[in-house]
């Protein structure tokens, strides 16, 4: 619950203690003064805290009050998380403790027992719902691997999802840096740059939303190599790099111009029909797949002409000249799949000798 609710460390709740949590106060908090850790599995209270950001003060949600306030009334330690004796855990007894959580847990798992003298591995497949079959009163209901980080992380994403401003998140979560709490927002996808105070938040935030040209095309190569081989997504990458990258990449997405499209498309106009068209097929995925994703509100590459680059020379007709240089071993090997009379202009390939 106070991973959870609270979003603390696990060595901050096993240090809590009842003169850290005010609920009778007019606003309900607790502070994180405290912070455990084990020496030779015993444990240590001490007042340095893993960073100075750590120290901070937490509201009480009413479901976390509740449940404080249930315990509360029958405690006689100091400690609001103990063992037994009332004493704070050791690391053994708080593995032991977590124990009671992982063998909640459906999914495959494993136990060990000794026959004839051997000690032999047993694989379970419990499902949700199921009581143990050693346990009754044992039932599995949790349908995830859980740890306690993952409790802080829940915290944390569901202030993300309220909106919270992200300089409050980072207080409560208690980052020292920024970037912590800006990469939990990137993957929360909650981007909203326009609420950060802090500049490196903002910038960062801003990276993300509106990426430049070359980030994106990185992006689009990652998405897409689930979907071609590797030779190919190699390709991809050589021609973005070249005709794409260098004349576009230092560019914000959403600043690029139909202008800037057709001016980057002149070196590749100069190749042939399929680079280029290869260079245009590329262009307009990347920025389709930017519009769909609503990084952009406009398509700059949508009236782009997808034709262009040289053509290929056409074949000429041999010259009687030209047919007498044929070898004796290529004329003795030439075979009707190789003429071609029907062409706008015809002609023999040589293939075979």
């Amino acid at each position: 619950m106070l991973g959870l609710y609270a979003g603390l460390r696990r060595e901050e709740i096993l240090a809590l203690q009842w003169d850290s949590i005010f609920m009778d106060a007019e606003a309900l908090y607790l502070t994180v003064r405290r912070a455990w850790h084990t020496e030779n599995n015993r444990p240590v209270i001490s007042d340095e805290l893993k960073t100075k950001a750590a120290r901070r003060n937490i509201p009480l949600p009413d479901r976390l009050l509740e449940c404080l306030k249930e315990i509360k009334a029958t405690s006689t330690s100091d400690y609001v998380v103990l063992y037994r004796d009332g004493d704070p855990m050791s690391y053994s007894q708080y593995k032991r403790l977590w124990t009671f959580v992982k063998t909640r847990t459906a999914g495959e798992c494993f136990y060990y027992r000794y026959e004839n003298r051997k000690r032999v591995k047993h694989t379970i497949y419990p499902k949700l719902g199921e009581k143990a079959a050693h346990n009754g009163k044992v039932v599995y209901s949790l349908d995830f691997k859980v740890t306690p980080h993952m409790l802080r992380h829940t915290y944390i994403t569901n202030l993300i999802h309220a909106s919270i401003d992200p300089k409050m998140v980072q207080y409560l979560a208690g980052h020292e840096k920024s970037k912590i709490t800006m990469d939990i927002y990137a993957k929360v996808k909650y981007n909203r740059p326009e609420q950060m105070v802090r500049k490196e938040i903002e910038e960062e935030l801003f990276r993300r939303a509106n990426p430049t040209v070359e980030d994106y095309c990185m992006k689009w190569l990652e998405m897409r190599s689930a979907k071609v081989s590797a030779g190919t997504l190699k390709g991809y990458r050589n021609t973005m790099e070249n005709y794409i990258v260098k004349p576009l990449g230092d560019m914000y997405l959403s600043d690029v111009t139909s202008d800037d499209i057709q001016l980057a498309l002149i070196p590749a106009s100069k190749k042939s029909a399929s680079v280029y068209n290869l260079v245009n097929m590329l262009i307009k995925s990347v920025f389709y797949t930017a519009e769909r994703n609503e990084l952009l509100d406009y398509n700059p590459a949508t009236k782009i002409n997808g034709k262009g680059g040289k053509s290929k020379k056409e074949k000429e007709a041999l010259t009687n000249e030209e047919v007498k240089v044929l070898r004796r071993e290529e004329i003795l090997a030439l075979q009707w799949d190789c003429v071609f009379l029907d062409a706008p202009t015809p002609y023999i390939s040589v293939r075979r000798a």
